[in-house]
């Protein structure tokens, strides 16, 4: 009997450790009606008691799991964004996820529920930090400005955020050409050899930015990276136009000329919509730089 009274009052107190508890509610169902079966067994079959108690450790068990996640998300966010700026919070937060698994159901809200009300404030932020950085636009201005900034976090990811909000000029009607060049060239070079992934990381960027979806738009916007990835060939080819003309001795009609006055311009001016202009008109005539 003794021992059941200390039972007893280990689960009216939740002076229970975590990680005794969490297995029951990890499992599933199943587990779940094994434990209310021993906390009945424990209160003597009474029912209404034992459930009262079960219901009551169930809720701790799961807010602790809950709180488990967000601190090691947080935590997460901090080593793979801010690991010099937030090194302190790290050990910290570390510290407090591994004291909650042998200890008891209260010591969490005794000793460690200010810190993780100081540090939960992150988590909308670390949330959308990890949804861009499993975007290769945004991991590619990361990886160029850490080359810069390495050791200082802040500044790094301010530059990296500057950059990759420009991003969002994308979306919007004739307005790629405003963004800087290197800054296309970075982004689009995963793609050179995995243009499979265009039209997936398109639709990460609109989902970052909560733009409107438009299959339409996606589609145009896939063929203006597919330019930015073949500009240098595209203009090294036209320029081989009219010697490859000169050299077979071809007929030098309508089109040689036009084409004569075409070809320079591609050096002369490789910003996207003009590009697209003069492709447009290469395949009039049967010369598809695009998909060669």
């Amino acid at each position: 009997m003794m021992v059941i009274a200390s039972l007893q009052e280990k689960i009216k107190k939740n002076d229970i450790q975590f990680n005794i508890l969490y297995p029951y509610f990890k499992e599933g169902k199943n587990l779940e009606e094994i434990l209310k079966q021993k906390i009945s067994i424990i209160f003597f079959n009474d029912e209404k008691t034992s459930f009262n108690y079960f219901r009551i450790l169930k809720s701790r068990v799961l807010a602790l799991i809950k709180v488990k996640n967000d601190l090691e998300l947080i935590c997460r966010y901090f080593i793979d964004f801010y690991p010099n700026a937030h090194s302190e919070d790290i050990k910290l937060i570390a510290k407090v996820f591994l004291s909650l698994d042998n200890n008891n159901l209260n010591y969490f809200e005794l000793n460690y529920k200010k810190d993780y009300d100081k540090y939960i404030k992150y988590l909308e932020e670390a949330k959308i930090g990890f949804e861009k950085k499993s975007c290769l636009f945004y991991n590619q201005i990361l990886n160029e400005s850490k080359k810069y900034y390495n050791n200082d976090d802040l500044k790094c990811i301010e530059e990296t955020e500057k950059k990759f909000n420009e991003l969002r000029k994308i979306f919007e009607e004739d307005v790629i050409d405003e963004i800087d060049g290197n800054l296309l060239i970075l982004c689009t070079a995963p793609f050179i050899e995995e243009k499979d992934k265009i039209l997936s990381e398109l639709k990460k960027l609109i989902s970052i930015f909560k733009i409107s979806k438009n299959n339409n738009k996606i589609d145009n916007i896939k063929n203006d990276i597919i330019i930015i990835l073949k500009r240098e060939y595209i203009i090294n080819a036209t320029s081989s136009i009219i010697f490859l003309f000169d050299q077979i001795g071809a007929q030098k009609g309508i089109y040689y000329n036009v084409i004569k006055r075409v070809v320079p311009s591609f050096k002369e001016n490789a910003k996207i919509s003009f590009l697209k202009k003069k492709l447009s008109f290469l395949n009039n005539i049967d010369i598809d730089l695009l998909n060669e």
